[in-house]
């Protein structure tokens, strides 16, 4: 880690704890805590962008296009343009190619650039960070066939979705939905759509048992 000014953080000590993953032995001040930091700041961003690049879109379309740019896949990418891998302090070098620590690295430095920045700074550059994909139609992730391949290569059994309530009039009902793995509920999606609640069910899931997609 020899370039860490490149990263523009004034702190070199919070910046090498931003690109240091848990699995690396000889430090136990890891990313972890700014990855959980970095996450809320990046959420809260993208969907203020995206409620101005599309005044007209609702409430399904915007997380669905917020879950696309911030999905395990998109982060990675931009962490390895970035060029974060190169500095990444990991135990297992074959780590590195994992989508979801490198977008753990990227949501970390983020935080990071949080904690030294008032909010337009850090929003300015992470919307530098998204420029060449934001107005972009990405690939819709399907979360319920991800989650299914998880389960059945790790349970040999699928997830099972339940629908938990219906709020609403019968033209315009939301629906919502938790999804069990082993009899446990992991997740729980809500939309104008079933399918779609189940959608955003299999992602809460995806993230809360940290499976990389």
């Amino acid at each position: 880690m020899k370039n860490l000014k490149k990263y523009d953080i004034k702190d070199q000590n919070l910046i090498q704890q931003a690109l240091t993953h848990k699995s690396w032995t000889k430090s136990k001040d890891n990313n972890e805590r700014l990855e959980f930091l970095g996450d809320a700041v990046l959420n809260l961003v993208i969907a203020d962008l995206l409620m101005k690049r599309h005044p007209q879109a609702d409430e399904g379309e915007l997380t669905k296009k917020r879950s696309q740019l911030v999905s395990g896949q998109s982060l990675a990418k931009l962490a390895i343009k970035l060029g974060l891998p190169d500095d990444l302090r990991i135990g297992v070098k074959s780590y590195k190619s994992n989508h979801r620590i490198l977008a753990g690295a990227l949501e970390a430095y983020i935080g990071a650039i949080y904690l030294e920045n008032a909010f337009p700074s850090v929003k300015k550059k992470i919307e530098a960070f998204f420029k060449n994909i934001l107005d972009q139609d990405l690939p819709e992730l399907n979360y319920k066939s991800l989650l299914q391949e998880w389960c059945q290569k790790k349970y040999k059994e699928v997830p099972l979705y339940k629908l938990k309530k219906e709020e609403g009039l019968d033209h315009k009902k939301t629906f919502f939905v938790d999804v069990f793995i082993k009899d446990k509920c992991c997740g729980t999606g809500s939309s104008l759509q079933k399918k779609q609640a189940e959608q955003e069910a299999a992602h809460q899931a995806l993230n809360k048992l940290k499976i990389p997609f």
